[in-house]
């Protein structure tokens, strides 16, 4: 018998102070994979957010309104055994790089391509496995 290639449908909480760049990532993430799809447009929100909900992805676009997007990520990592991915511009890649590596956070740099944001987003999924 074939093992199931089905996957399952997976929460997603998109953390960005930009609303247009909310808009675009939600529209790369296929609803078949990742939904439902809730957004926070501050550290404070998302924090907020995740005391009532569970999670099984946390996508953070930097720059964040009212935290430093480094802190709350490891926070977050840190909480629970949720898949972290932070978005973050060419001038803060390397230092968020080196801050977060020890702490299961996968760091992308900005502008990027859909392959490879949902390529880390299952990545993150299948350490949490």
């Amino acid at each position: 018998m074939a093992a199931s290639t089905a996957r399952k449908t997976e929460r997603v909480l998109l953390i960005s102070g930009s609303a247009k760049a909310s808009d675009s990532i939600r529209a790369a993430l296929p609803e078949a994979r990742f939904a439902p799809v809730d957004s926070c447009a501050s550290a404070k929100e998302a924090r907020a957010f995740l005391a009532g909900q569970d999670v099984a992805l946390i996508i953070i676009n930097a720059p964040l309104p009212d935290a430093s997007e480094l802190e709350l990520a490891r926070a977050l990592a840190g909480d629970s055994c949720r898949g972290v991915l932070l978005l973050t511009g060419a001038d803060a890649y390397a230092t968020a790089c080196a801050a977060l590596s020890g702490s299961g956070v996968l760091t992308l740099q900005k502008p990027g391509n859909i392959p490879l944001l949902l390529q880390s987003l299952e990545l993150l999924l299948a350490m949490r496995a």
